[in-house]
């Protein structure tokens, strides 16, 4: 493996490989450990983990079992490989530990407080290694017991919002095509939007903030955007001066709450901001996910919508998770995007926010009338989208990522768009297009 790397970073590589095989070791004792060995045992475990954990404090990229996250992207340098595999051992190695625990206490059947926190420790580990759906049956099944750890309420919301945008069938299944049910409802909700002042400009106002940008890494600050919404909506004072200027409406904060900051909003709100119909349109896409309860279950569309139709008035208690973010564009445009948390991983690669680039791209092309655009490497198909509202007959999209033509026919049809594409393709560049439309 160190073949060709200078002395000092083969060696680095060799110690480094030589402590993943250490934690591997640990990882399959802690695994093969059956019953309850004695206090001896258990001892020398622990001890063996802690000497190993010390001598990692000495690496020159830093201890890999301080690293946040197993990297997501194989690397083909070799001493940040061995680096990112060391990272990998460690955290595999405490979730087994951790899981030995789970066994224990769960044998015990006492320590329910216990238990759930090993639950919550083997949640965290999990999520450390990317393995969300694992994470999430922790959280549940910590859910369900009694405890006083202040980490799983916002773990179970967190890590709901990381599942559900993961799920096959996101944003799939339902025509938006042109003259579809399903495109006039989404155009039914833009002009709920827009009615609403879901702009750009508003937006900024309504939060405080200083630009788009502050909505991108969100979850750092949605808390302070979210009191800026609140102090400028708060209720009318007799015994303080108006301020003048444009209101902010009061149906905008929650479409900012939910389609920007990612919080989470009664499905009944929903319901009374869209109708049923509409909502039911955006559970089905899983573009709205229902949730219910503290431990936030995540709900199937066909249990939501049932309960949607039973009663638009309380939805069955359920809440809701937006898995789009809607970015305002331009004068009236709205683009849906995923969130930044949807992270990449095998087989899932998100559909980039709007950001600067983004909107430098929007504001530098030349708004000259042409007869077609076409949009390569689209995403959420903004680029082609703009070029549609403003100066071009039809557009084509193409994109070699599969979640990429989903979004893009969501948002022809959210945009009243949809007529004007020649097509939204999936592959590489020029060799996605039909050979009719290939031109040199």
């Amino acid at each position: 493996a160190a073949a060709g790397l200078a002395p000092a970073e083969a060696a680095l590589v060799a110690e480094l490989e030589d402590a993943a095989r250490n934690f591997d070791q640990l990882r399959n004792e802690w695994e093969g450990m059956v019953g309850s060995p004695g206090q001896a045992v258990l001892q020398q475990l622990i001890g063996r983990e802690q000497q190993l954990r010390q001598s990692l404090k000495g690496c020159s990229l830093g201890d890999p079992a301080e690293t946040t996250t197993v990297p997501r992207h194989l690397c083909q340098d070799e001493v940040v490989k061995a680096h990112g595999n060391v990272t990998r051992a460690v955290i595999e190695a405490e979730l087994a530990r951790s899981q030995w625990e789970v066994k224990q206490l769960t044998a015990n059947g006492q320590d329910q407080n216990s238990l759930a926190s090993s639950l919550i420790n083997g949640a965290v580990l999990r999520l450390r290694l990317f393995n969300i759906d694992g994470a999430y049956e922790d959280l549940q099944r910590a859910s369900g017991l009694q405890t006083t750890d202040a980490r799983l309420d916002i773990l179970t919301r967190y890590c709901a919002q990381l599942k559900a945008p993961r799920h096959a069938d996101f944003m799939a299944g339902e025509d938006l095509s042109y003259g579809s049910a399903g495109a006039a409802l989404l155009g039914s909700m833009r002009s709920i939007f827009l009615a609403n002042q879901y702009t750009t400009d508003m937006v900024l106002k309504a939060t405080k903030a200083s630009s788009m940008s502050e909505f991108i890494f969100v979850e750092s600050r949605a808390d302070k955007l979210e009191q800026g919404l609140l102090d400028n909506v708060e209720e009318t004072n007799p015994m303080k001066p108006e301020v003048p200027g444009a209101q902010i409406p009061i149906d905008l904060v929650d479409l900012v709450r939910i389609f920007l900051l990612h919080r989470v909003l009664p499905l009944a709100r929903i319901c009374q901001l869209f109708g049923p119909e509409t909502t039911e349109l955006l559970l089905k896409l899983r573009a709205v996910t229902a949730i219910e309860g503290n431990e936030c279950r995540l709900v199937e569309p066909d249990e939501a919508i049932a309960a949607v139709r039973t009663s638009s008035f309380s939805c069955g208690a359920f809440f809701a998770v937006s898995n789009i973010a809607v970015w305002p564009l331009e004068e009236d445009l709205l683009i849906a995007t995923d969130f930044e948390q949807t992270f990449s991983s095998e087989g899932l690669e998100p559909v980039m926010y709007i950001s600067e680039d983004s909107l430098a791209l929007v504001c530098g092309a030349p708004r000259e009338p042409v007869s077609s655009v076409l949009d390569l490497c689209c995403g959420s198909g903004v680029q082609g989208i703009v070029a549609l509202r403003y100066y071009a007959d039809t557009a084509t999209f193409v994109d070699l990522n599969p979640r990429s033509p989903r979004f893009v026919h969501f948002n022809l049809a959210f945009n009243n768009l949809a007529h004007k594409a020649e097509g939204v393709h999936h592959g590489s560049l020029y060799e996605a297009l039909p050979p009719t439309d290939r031109k040199s």
